[in-house]
């Protein structure tokens, strides 16, 4: 195992750390918004050691799977940006995909303040249709799908 899987499994547990204290408080936004930044930096850390080379090939293809083609994973990242208040850079409205549903554009406008006003959101897309985002069960998705990537590169 290469010394960048190893700093990359560092934040992955900071990341389901995060989470944790999100399934064993009361709902806190500031805690799931802190969970989904989590994501973003466990992310984060990988694109780092990806371009500097410091990750083995077959590590490197491992966890591209689940950070750069996992579209879900892209949409939780999305999520986070809405908590951000950030606009996506390339101009298209943030798609998030729900673990019961299919992808759902939401409007780049969407609130902070009611994406993370519950446990269980409830969000309109851009053409009005209303869904429920449950965040614990979106971040618990996506600690498993990265848990999976993460074994499968240890195991190289």
């Amino acid at each position: 195992m290469s010394e960048a899987l190893d700093r990359i499994l560092g934040a992955a547990r900071a990341f389901s750390d995060g989470i944790s204290r999100c399934r064993s408080a009361t709902f806190n936004p500031p805690d799931m918004q802190d969970a989904y930044n989590r994501l973003s930096r466990l992310r984060g850390r990988y694109l780092h050691e990806k371009q500097n080379g410091n990750l083995e090939a077959i590590e490197e293809q491992a966890l591209r799977k689940v950070f750069e083609e996992d579209r879900f994973i892209e949409g939780m990242l999305d999520g986070r940006q809405i908590g951000e208040h950030v606009q996506k850079t390339s101009g298209d409205d943030p798609v998030i995909l729900l673990t019961t549903s299919g992808p759902i554009p939401l409007c780049v406008e969407t609130s902070a303040g009611s994406f993370f006003a519950g446990a269980i959101a409830t969000v309109r897309d851009t053409q009005g249709m209303v869904y429920s985002v449950n965040h614990l069960a979106q971040l618990s998705e996506a600690e498993k799908r990265i848990q999976r990537a993460l074994d499968r590169a240890q195991k190289s």
